[in-house]
């Protein structure tokens, strides 16, 4: 049991690292307004002061704190006891460790700007601090910004709802333990992390209830109906605590001073409530945490083996290892770039192949859809010439004896349909080319190598647009060179202007008399 927390923190940092979020981890989700104390509540459990510290928005983006107890003999994970006792590190550098404590709040503070930018925003994103230190309990707490309500200078619009949904994101999920934090000399009746936990969690079932600044309330007056749940009910408990002032911070007063000082308070001021103080509460948040990741772990096995499962069957369709070695790797390229031009050549052919299926057929099928639509509008066109356009063209041809130019009007209206022919023609090479293109897609399905994919089909892509580009010159050029000799003489074309003079029971001789 004693190794459930620190697994856990394992399988988030791999999750973070892999980006596969939707495994939901118990975690523990602190929450609270602004100076509310809770930062100094999460420095209490290490007993150290590394946070960022300021007024407004000091936390802008989610600082998850994995705490780890070092065990004898295995400091810094390589069983060197020569190392420090106590030490750190970003999940974003791992390479990197830290002992001073005043470079990870630096640290912190630069990751935060990095994510969230230079001015006053926030960042879904998260920052991952292992702790590992030998007088730590096993714990993995995660730090959110802090509740507002108006956006001050420099903030977005908007902050109040960006603040919300990050935090509504964090505390939605089933598996979160929600710390709800509230200050003592503010009315807990009115607390914005109570009431958002609440919304979440309407039976506080996994909502435990931390009050802070015990020692800055109104003379005459304590927190002992609130500690003892008689006015807020929280399943989890609720646990008074005592941070460091201000005072306290600038005078550099030690972790274990302030400890002390808080118990000899809380001893003085509230001696019938047990279960309380910063000590208490590292044990019993861990306790919390321990149960309840025994309690989900059943279903976290089962989703785990699930995407174990499909991550071996990925495995497996991804084939071979790709060896970094020049040579493979030469040999490989060339393979898969001749394996690429097999597949569009025999599809292109209308001559399937086994791996591709009926792709050929598709394609086949398509091109001559394109080119069937292509006769159907030249023949069945729209704008074909009808009797009042000749009529017309034959008087607007009259000289001043009054005969019409039969040939000019012939070789008029006959080139203004050969023109009609360019836009069709133009479409169904544009719908080829996209065919082309789109077929060029299906013949390079490796999945390990995605780069070359993308530069080959860059290649043929380039190549289809400059052959497009003159596919659409020649024709172009075809239907102009047909407008400039028109052959009347052919006797298949005598024969089908006479059926179609035939149908609209006219002649050259009613054309000229009208």
């Amino acid at each position: 049991m004693e190794d459930l927390i620190p697994l856990i923190n394992k399988l988030q940092s791999v999750f973070k690292t892999t980006g596969m979020e939707e495994i939901k981890l118990p975690q523990i989700v602190v929450v609270g307004a602004q100076s509310s104390g809770k930062s100094s509540v999460l420095e209490s459990l290490v007993k150290k002061s590394f946070l960022p510290r300021g007024t407004g928005i000091v936390t802008r983006c989610p600082i998850i704190l994995q705490l780890n107890q070092i065990k004898e003999a295995s400091k810094k994970g390589k069983h060197d006891s020569k190392g420090p006792d106590e030490w750190c590190r970003f999940s974003k550098t791992p390479e990197k460790t830290y002992t001073d404590f005043d470079e990870v709040r630096h640290a912190i503070e630069d990751l935060q700007v990095e994510m969230a930018g230079d001015k006053k925003g926030i960042s879904m994103e998260p920052i991952i601090l292992e702790v590992f230190f030998p007088n730590v309990i096993d714990l993995t707490v995660v730090n959110l910004p802090g509740i507002v309500k108006i956006a001050l200078d420099g903030q977005p619009w908007d902050i109040e709802e960006q603040v919300h949904n990050l935090i509504t994101n964090y505390i939605n999920n089933e598996s979160a333990i929600i710390l709800a934090v509230s200050a003592a000399n503010a009315d807990i009746a009115t607390s914005e992390s109570i009431k958002i936990a609440n919304k979440v969690d309407p039976n506080g079932n996994r909502t435990i209830a931390v009050v802070t600044k015990l020692d800055l309330m109104d003379k005459g007056t304590d927190a002992a109906n609130v500690l003892t749940g008689e006015i807020i009910k929280v399943k989890l408990g609720i646990i008074g605590v005592i941070n460091r002032s201000q005072q306290d911070i600038n005078n550099n007063t030690s972790m274990e001073e302030a400890l002390r000082k808080e118990e000899e308070i809380l001893r003085k001021t509230y001696p019938q409530i047990h279960g309380i103080g910063s000590p208490y509460l590292a044990k019993r948040l861990n306790q919390i945490l321990t149960d309840h990741i025994h309690q989900n772990l059943p279903a976290l096995i089962r989703r785990i083996a699930q995407l174990s499962e499909k991550c071996e069957s990925d495995l497996h369709c991804l084939g071979r290892e790709i060896s970094t070695d020049a040579k493979d790797c030469s040999w490989l390229i060339m393979e898969t770039t001749l394996q690429f031009v097999k597949n569009f050549r025999e599809i292109v052919h209308f001559r399937p192949i086994d791996v591709l299926d009926d792709e050929a057929d598709l394609f086949a099928v398509s091109v001559n859809g394109s080119f069937k639509k292509l006769r159907e509008e030249i023949v069945t066109d729209e704008k074909s010439i009808d009797t009042l356009q000749i009529m017309k063209a034959l008087k607007n041809t009259q000289n001043f004896e009054g005969f019409a130019s039969i040939e000019q009007v012939f070789k008029t209206i006959v080139k203004k349909q050969i023109m009609l022919m360019a836009s069709p023609a133009i479409h169904c090479a544009q719908e080829v080319h996209d065919l082309l293109s789109l077929t060029a897609n299906k013949c390079f399905e490796d999945p390990r190598l995605k780069y070359l994919n993308r530069m080959i089909k860059g290649v043929v892509d380039d190549l289809l647009d400059d052959q497009l580009k003159h596919t659409i010159t020649g024709i172009n050029e075809y239907i102009k060179l047909q407008t400039g000799m028109i052959f009347s003489s052919d006797e298949v074309f005598v024969r089908l202007l006479t059926e179609v003079l035939t149908q609209r029971k006219m002649n050259w001789k009613s054309l000229l008399m009208a």
